[in-house]
């Protein structure tokens, strides 16, 4: 009888192809079988499989929970899932002890933030870290040992944070502990800086000194609270200064005592001499050790001065901030704070062109503190906080030091010893830093990690994400209001720095928000956000106020404020001198150090007036015209004056050679003649000798009109006569030398000028050691420069003193003027002083001064009795030339009719005493000569004119021709100041000086009365005949005479007409130098501090020094500054501030941020020493900018974001790093799709997109040749060229379906209804292999595919999940679908050639025969369920052929049975085998061929039945669908042509197996 003998040697399903060519060894369907195996040496047959079972007892899993996501770590043989339900849980499996043990409970739900309707299929370890991302929340990442020491092994206790470092373990772990982004600190650090800057105060006495006030070199009093003007410190080590207030000059330049601090004794407890009780000296009291002293008298108050010193100082080089960071638990460092202010101690501005620099902008940090970087919002996983410093020249930023929690315990704070981390406070000693941080550190405000991400994976060391999110949604626009005003708390004194903003200027500011995480936005701003300093506000210390309009968002925690200022670097200049060009503009000379701070496309600002502190409010800017590295020959050549003419009426003999008329000088003409004696005057050189070039002006003698000089180019002598060439013509601007031009018919004598004065210079050429070490600049002469530099520049340095004198002041107390500045109670101490010994005293000037007590002579101001005048005539006749009225001097007075001030000054006692040179002449001499020479009978004064007893200053009295000198400086245009005047106020003589001969005691009418009296009109006798001084009736006569000759009754007054030449009002009274005042040393009219009848004050005369008529040096020099040049183009804004707290959102806030110090006097600096280039104040540490894009949410699908480099051997954890200044994204083509899954394959990057799987190179790229081949090259770039594979598949949107392993990857493309392996030999649609148009169409009706790979089968298990779920099996041994399995999991995956599945958020093992208490697990179930196995067999042999059949057997165990048999007409079955000869078999019973077929019941035959042959394939987890819709399912296919066998076990606990065999009937 034939035999039909089927195996299923190829192990695999086909439901592609027609039944009647089904290949032999393939079948049709098959659920829980297993062909081909290594599990016996049956190949081929088919076999039921091995069960599932729990791992433990231990699930610490709840009901109802799910398993969301696992991952195997191979090289610590352990596993991880993430289990969503009533608590969330991750826990670890490990296979070689078996345990499960719990590594973090989410007992709130807040942290894992599990879904259980979200798979998450990004999940990696690297080393002890895992790493995930779920597309709903914060990509997160935890230690997993720390995790497991922080959890209860109950799981049931929410895990607890471990922090070993910090002895932290009771604290809940919450969310942002297990972020991947990690928090950074939002504010500043705090800067506690003192130092050596100078300083100005006050400090009432010394004490504790030997004897008070008494002071010797080496002595070490104590000084109790010194008060200070500004904030600041004294040191141990710094020297003070001390003056006392009535001394001349200033502090620091002259002191009366210099000591040393040896000791800050603030708060030390003293006792109080004679009493039990003691006190506690106030702060800022210091024991000393007095250096030098020339002071032994005692004062209420000293002025203080603290001498700035740089010595010692930290980061005197550097303008320096400082930062934090964080270092947390697992090695990450967070971004950097906010930068600090800059850690400067600016001092008193002090730039002098000596030094070329500004001693102010030096920096006097001397001891420095911070703190603040142990911050309230500090996470507790932080482990180390770095304290960071950055110059503001540098990008590059350097650790400090390191500060750790458990650090050694030595530092004192409030007397309590701690270390840095708990007391919040480190001292920065010195300006030693630790090591240099990576410089694109800096670049990192934020780290730009996603807000979510679907697709997660490590290569290259890195993290990388796909398919992200990042950005939030704006519901509206910020809005930022923002204006200046004072800097609160400012000290705004003029020349003490403090912080400011750079006036003519342009500001902008900007607000970024900050959600919980310190992402950040970019910078947004408004119209009204801008703002202007102009330069009348330099001298204010200012800062930035801002406003918040508009609502804040509802995701920001904070916002932080950046600041837009443009332009680029500025200079200051401090000028040296300044000198008149030739064709009217000036030259400023500069130091040469300051040559490359401009060109010559320069514009210079003048800040701040010459000799003055006073700022410069308009606006003047000024181009360079020139610049000049050495001195230009016009400012080198020195004019001095030769000789000219008187410019008096001598015009006739100045152009006339006895009658004969010269040529004159002539409009347009350049040569004229001039008589030689008239211009060569006694000792006058001959000015054809002179070698030098010679230069001449017109000068009117009167108006003191000056013409502009006019070189001589040639000048020849004949017969006395001088003819003059000059270098061009007399220009028509000096018409005015002729006395009516306009009416002028002949150029003779008569028709110049009579006032005309011609003035004769020689032009010398000198290299003057000023010129030395300067370059020079040429700007444009203005009445601006008139007035601020070139007026200030003649009263400073113009000027050489021509006499000093020693003035007093006498005042007597009903000398009472109505417009007189004076001391309210005078100073001789008399109502008038009218008597000869009260002038006696009066001249007593030096009896307090060291003096003997008697009369001497001297200058005062005169305020006081006189008795009368003496006229020049000198006839006493009592007529017109004597005025006997008595008066009083006016002092300084006003004359109220013209508002002129005058000042009366006098000089007196005048010495020789006149009675006695006339009575060493002999009386009859005198009389004889009196008569002889007064025939009128009157009394004659010419013996007391010719003995010159007024004279002074001259040598017809040689006892006062020493003060020839003031006498010479009395002279209308003549300029004089007091010495000691702080303000340096100039007074200028403004008209003719009157001089008066003034009697003190006894006027001239006095003796006329007496001689009329004694003295015969006649014979000149006395009535007695007797001589007119030996008789005793002329005693009188006598007496009177001697008073009134007397050198005591004598002074000449010289009143004084005067304006005020600099300062900005006219009025006398404003200057200091006649206001009362203890700050006013050189105060005349002070009765207290200023001179009096015993101390005089002095008065220095001055005029302009013809030779050096443009030259200026001043200690307090004009500042110019260089106007920027703006970038315009840059949308740059830099960090202004730390975070504010979202609460303070809408309200007027102020920002500390400065680019600036103000001195207060219109000079702002932001350059160290404002020398050129030096180190600048940074607008910023951080810089940002606005977008031009709408800023919204952004889902970037074809983008990829990777992190820092991870590497656990050197200690680097960057994997929180995403910096978005470096190149860290890479977008796909999106016509891809978007990135669903990644893996990481060899050193490649395999992107899953929706359409497309693409081939990322990692760490290297691809040059192609002509012929499309790649070459790699090595780059920096971390993801490289994209090279898609071929074929057009991609994963769809079903990433759960991906598993790999090794080098294969599967993964399903529901979109294209396909299957895909991706191996070495690119993409294979594995579908194809018999499933084609099954998957087609299945997938399209699945919500979820779970693909899992059993590495102990080698099988790929595809779980479709719908309305009715299936796990279909793919075995890479057969190449082909194996068949379906039963069970459906939440996750599985392989481990130690181990296959896991998951259910219910529960580990369960395959192919087990015992479970873990090694019970039996039965085969063919799974969680807890049985489902039989079954297969569908093809019998095609021979189609053609009707075949009738009337056994069925098969060789293998028992269990087996046929369900059904069927062809095209009839159906049967075999209910039972039944073992015979060594098979299993029996006879095929029919069906009622009536109810099924309606054919007749004898026929029962199968055409062509033959043998159904499938190949095994690999086995993959999936879920499954129910075993009744798999039976269903399968009855419908049973209307194809060929009849299949249907081979079922029965269910059984072990191992079944067999093959199927027919026969025919025949």
């Amino acid at each position: 009888m034939p035999e039909i003998n089927h195996v299923f040697n190829q192990g695999k399903m086909n439901k592609d192809l027609d039944e009647r060519i089904v290949p032999n060894g393939q079948y049709r369907d098959a659920m829980n079988i297993q062909v081909s195996t290594s599990e016996g040496s049956d190949v081929g047959a088919v076999q039921n499989i091995l069960g599932n079972s729990t791992v433990s007892q231990l699930s610490f899993v709840p009901e109802n929970s799910v398993c969301v996501g696992a991952v195997a770590d191979e090289k610590n043989n352990n596993l991880y899932w993430f289990v969503a339900g009533t608590i969330d849980l991750i826990l670890q499996y490990n296979h070689s002890s078996g345990n499960i043990i719990p590594v973090l409970v989410d007992v709130n739900k807040d942290v894992l933030e599990f879904n259980k309707n979200t798979i998450i299929t990004g999940i990696n370890i690297i080393d002890n870290l895992l790493l995930w991302t779920d597309n709903s929340t914060e990509p997160k990442k935890i230690n997993i040992e720390t995790c497991q020491r922080g959890t209860d092994l109950s799981g049931l206790i929410h895990t607890k944070l471990v922090v070993v470092e910090r002895d932290i373990n009771n604290i809940d772990i919450r969310k942002e502990h297990i972020t991947v982004i990690k928090k950074a600190p939002k504010e500043q650090v705090s800067l506690t800086m003192s130092g050596s800057a100078d300083l100005t105060g006050s400090y009432d006495d010394f004490m504790s000194s030997p004897a008070y006030g008494v002071f010797a070199v080496d002595d070490e009093p104590v000084l109790e609270g010194i008060i200070l003007n500004i904030a600041g410190s004294i040191l141990v080590g710094d020297i003070l200064l001390f003056k006392n207030p009535s001394s001349p000059g200033f502090l620091p330049f002259v002191f009366d005592i210099k000591v040393k601090v040896l000791e800050n004794v603030s708060g030390q407890e003293i006792a109080i001499i004679g009493s039990n009780l003691t006190y506690n000296r106030p702060a800022n009291s210091f024991k000393v050790r007095i250096i030098q002293t020339n002071s032994n008298s005692t004062t209420d108050l000293w002025q203080v001065y603290k001498v700035g010193e740089t010595t010692d100082a930290i980061f005197d080089k550097q303008l320096a901030r400082f930062s934090c960071r964080y270092k947390y638990q697992d090695g990450e460092y967070s971004t950097f704070a906010p930068f600090s202010e800059i850690a400067f101690l600016p001092s008193l501005f002090n730039y002098e062109t000596k030094k070329a620099y500004n001693t102010g902008m030096q920096n006097y940090l001397k001891e420095l503190s911070i703190s603040n970087f142990v911050q309230s919002d500090m996470l507790e996983d932080v482990v180390q906080i770095d304290i960071l410093y950055k110059e503001s020249n540098s990008t590059n930023v350097y650790i400090v030091d390191k500060i750790k929690f458990k650090d050694d315990i030595g530092l004192v704070v409030n007397n309590q010893t701690t270390n840095s981390w708990l007391s919040n406070f480190y001292n920065v000693s010195s300006d030693i830093i630790y090591a240099l941080l990576p410089s694109n550190q800096l670049l990192r405000p934020y780290d730009n990690v996603p807000i979510k991400a679907l697709a997660q994976e490590i290569t290259g060391n890195r993290v990388v994400y796909g398919n992200y999110v990042q950005n939030y949604n704006l519901d509206q626009k910020p809005v930022v209001e923002a204006w200046y005003d004072l800097r609160v708390g400012a000290n705004q004194t003029v020349l003490q720095p403090e912080k400011s903003l750079k006036s003519i200027r342009n500001y902008q500011l900007g607000v970024t928000y900050l959600d919980a995480f310190g992402r950040e936005t970019p910078v947004f701003t408004d119209s009204v956000s801008s703002f202007r300093i102009p330069k009348a506000e330099s001298a204010n210390k200012n800062e930035i106020n801002f406003r918040l309009q508009s609502p804040a968002p509802e995701w920001a925690s904070s916002y932080k404020m950046f600041i837009k200022e443009t332009s680029n670097e500025y200079y200051n200049l401090a000028m040296d001198r300044v000198y008149r060009a030739k064709d009217g503009n000036i030259w400023l000379s500069f130091p040469s150090s300051d040559r490359n701070k401009v060109d010559e496309q320069t514009f210079l600002i003048l800040k701040k007036q010459l000799d003055s502190n006073l700022q410069i409010e308009e606006n003047l800017k000024y181009k360079i015209i020139a610049i000049e590295s050495e001195a230009p020959d016009f400012v080198k050549t020195k004019t001095t004056f030769v000789s000219s003419s008187n410019g008096a009426g001598d015009i006739d003999t100045l152009f006339k050679n006895g009658n004969a008329n010269l040529v004159i000088p002539q409009v347009n003409s350049n040569n004229f003649q001039i008589n030689k004696v008239v211009v060569q005057g006694d000792g006058a050189p001959s000015l054809e000798n002179i070698k030098d070039t010679l230069s001449l002006q017109f000068k009117d003698t009167t108006t003191n009109i000056k013409s502009d000089f006019y070189n001589i180019t040639s000048i020849e002598l004949e017969d006395e006569i001088y003819s003059i060439n000059l270098d061009r013509a007399i220009s028509l601007d000096d018409t005015w030398i002729y006395t009516n031009y306009a009416t002028l018919t002949s150029f003779v004598p008569s028709s110049l000028n009579n006032n005309l004065q011609l003035r004769i210079y020689q032009n010398i050429l000198t290299n003057k050691p000023e010129f030395d070490g300067k370059f020079f600049v040429k700007i444009e002469n203005d009445a601006s420069t008139e007035q601020y530099v070139l007026k200030s520049a003649a009263e400073i340095i113009e000027y050489t003193s021509t006499s000093v004198a020693n003035v007093y002041y006498l005042a007597d107390i009903w000398a009472s003027y109505t417009n007189s500045l004076g001391a309210i109670g005078g100073t001789t101490g008399y109502g008038q002083t009218s008597t000869r010994f009260k002038w006696l005293e009066n001249f007593e000037f030096d009896a307090n001064v060291g003096g003997d007590g008697s009369t001497g002579s001297g200058w005062f101001i005169d305020q006081a009795y006189f008795k009368g005048k003496q006229q020049a005539s000198g006839v006493l006749d009592g007529g017109s030339n004597t005025d006997n009225t008595p008066g009083y001097g006016k002092g300084v007075y006003k004359d109220p009719a013209t508002d002129q001030w005058y000042m009366e000054l006098s000089f007196g006692a005048i010495y020789p005493d006149a009675a006695d040179n006339l009575e060493s002449n002999g009386e009859q001499a005198i009389l004889d000569w009196t008569m002889a020479n007064s025939p009128t009978g009157t009394l004659n004064t010419d013996p007391l004119e010719q003995l010159s007893l007024f004279a002074v200053g001259s040598s017809e009295n040689p006892t006062h021709a020493d003060q020839a000198s003031v006498i010479a400086s009395l002279q209308e245009n003549k300029l004089f100041k007091f010495l000691g005047d702080q303000n340096q106020q100039f007074f200028k003589i403004s008209g003719t000086v009157v001089k008066e001969r003034r009697y003190n005691y006894v006027n001239a009418q006095e003796v006329l009365d007496q001689f009329d009296f004694y003295i015969d009109p006649v014979n000149y006798t006395s009535p007695q005949g007797q001589p007119l001084f030996n008789n005793p009736n002329g005693q009188a006569m006598e007496d009177l005479w001697d008073e009134f000759a007397d050198a005591i009754n004598r002074r000449v007054t010289y009143i004084i007409p005067f304006t005020k030449e600099n300062g900005s009002s006219a009025d006398i009274t404003n200057s200091t130098s006649f206001l009362n005042g203890s700050t006013v040393y050189a105060n005349f009219l002070d009765a207290t501090n200023g001179a009096d009848q015993s101390t005089p004050q002095s008065i220095q005369f001055l005029e302009v020094a013809e030779n050096d008529v443009d030259q200026l040096i001043s200690n307090n020099p004009a500042v110019w500054e260089t106007e920027p040049k703006e970038n315009i183009d840059l949308n740059i804004f830099n960090e202004a501030s730390g975070c504010f707290d979202i609460s303070l959102h809408g309200q007027d806030q102020t920002l500390d941020w400065f680019n600036c110090y103000s001195f207060g006097n219109g000079v702002e600096s932001n350059r160290l020493r404002d020398d050129f280039n030096q180190i600048v104040i940074d607008k910023g540490a951080v810089v940002s900018s606005t977008t031009d894009v709408a800023y919204k949410e952004e889902r970037r699908k074809s983008g990829l974001i990777y992190s820092g480099l991870y590497n656990s051997i050197n200690g680097i954890n960057n994997l929180n790093q995403f910096i978005a200044a470096e190149k860290i994204t890479k977008d796909l083509n999106p016509t891809y799709g978007s990135i669903q899954k990644l893996f990481s394959r060899n050193t490649d990057l395999v992107s899953l997109c929706e359409d497309r799987i693409v081939r990322i190179l990692a760490n290297k790229d691809a040059i192609f040749n002509a012929d499309g081949n790649p070459n790699l090259v090595a780059t920096t770039n971390v993801l490289g060229q994209t090279m898609p594979f071929s074929g057009d598949y991609g994963i769809s949107q079903n990433p759960e379906s991906f598993v790999s392993e090794s080098y294969r990857a599967y993964f399903t493309d529901k979109q294209r209804g396909v299957v895909l392996r991706l191996s070495m030999d690119g993409l294979t649609p594995i579908s194809q292999y018999g499933m084609s148009d099954y998957f087609k169409d299945n997938l399209k009706t699945v919500t979820k595919i779970i693909g899992t790979y059993d590495t102990n089968k080698d099988e790929y298990n595809v779980c479709l999940t719908g309305k009715t779920s299936k796990t279909i099996t793919f075995n890479e041994d057969v190449k082909g679908w194996s068949g379906f399995k039963s069970f459906i999991p939440e996750q599985g995956l392989s481990m130690a050639n181990d296959y896991y599945t998951f259910k219910e958020g529960v580990l369960y093992k395959h192919h087990l025969e015992n479970d873990y208490n090694d019970e039996v697990v039965n085969r063919n179930t799974f969680y807890g369920e049985y489902t039989p196995s079954h297969v569908s067999v093809l019998l095609n042999d021979d189609p053609s052929s009707i075949k009738s059949y009337k056994t069925l057997n098969y060789t293998g165990s028992k269990s087996w049975y046929a369900e059904y048999i069927e062809s095209e007409k009839q159906k049967g079955f075999v209910d039972e085998f039944i073992k015979k000869e060594g098979k299993w078999f029996n006879f095929i019973k029919g069906e009622d061929v009536a109810e099924t077929l309606n054919i007749k019941t004898e026929e029962f035959s199968f055409q062509g039945l033959g043998i159904a042959s499938y190949s095994a394939g690999e086995i993959i987890e999936e879920p499954s669908q129910p075993l009744q819709e798999e039976q269903e399912q399968f009855i419908d296919v049973l209307n194809e042509t060929e009849p299949p066998v249907l081979v079922r076990e029965q269910e059984a606990s072990e191992r079944t197996q067999g093959r199927v065999t027919t026969k025919d009937i025949d």
